[in-house]
């Protein structure tokens, strides 16, 4: 009887050192799980990010200023997620292209108000709607952009 209890006793002990690895094993790969899961969570922001910068600026030469303004406020938002990030040199890439853009876009919109009236290709009708939306643009730049 005392032979059969130590072996149940030892079955126990090897069956609670074995629910103990399972657990640990479980953890590690729940931790796995958790940082996969943000790292492609990231990397699909960033996919939108680098898709959105691209679209803007193709927007941009093509002087489709509400659409700009929209993407601009978009692509604020989605740096805001990768301001942790900012060390990665794709990340500062982006960022100073958006700068750039930035300021080629107040300066190209200046020019349109500057040359209102003076092209006779473009209706009056059409210079208005590009004004119109060109203002849209300068709101999303921001105030600085605005006094200028």
């Amino acid at each position: 009887l005392f032979d059969k209890i130590r072996g149940i006793k030892e079955k126990a002990e090897k069956s609670e050192k074995m629910v103990q690895e399972i657990c640990r094993d479980i953890k590690s790969l729940d931790c796995a799980k958790t940082h996969l899961t943000t790292t492609i969570a990231a990397l699909m922001k960033l996919h939108m990010l680098v898709q959105a910068v691209d679209m803007l600026v193709k927007m941009s030469e093509q002087k489709q200023y509400k659409e700009v303004a929209n993407r601009l406020g978009a692509v604020d938002m989605l740096f805001l997620d990768f301001q942790s990030y900012s060390h990665i040199p794709k990340i500062q890439q982006l960022k100073k292209t958006m700068v750039k853009e930035r300021a080629k876009l107040q300066t190209q919109i200046i020019a349109e108000f500057q040359s209102y009236g003076t092209n006779p290709s473009m209706g009056l009708d059409d210079m208005v709607v590009m004004l119109r939306e060109g203002c849209l643009v300068m709101q999303a730049l921001g105030v600085k952009a605005k006094d200028e």
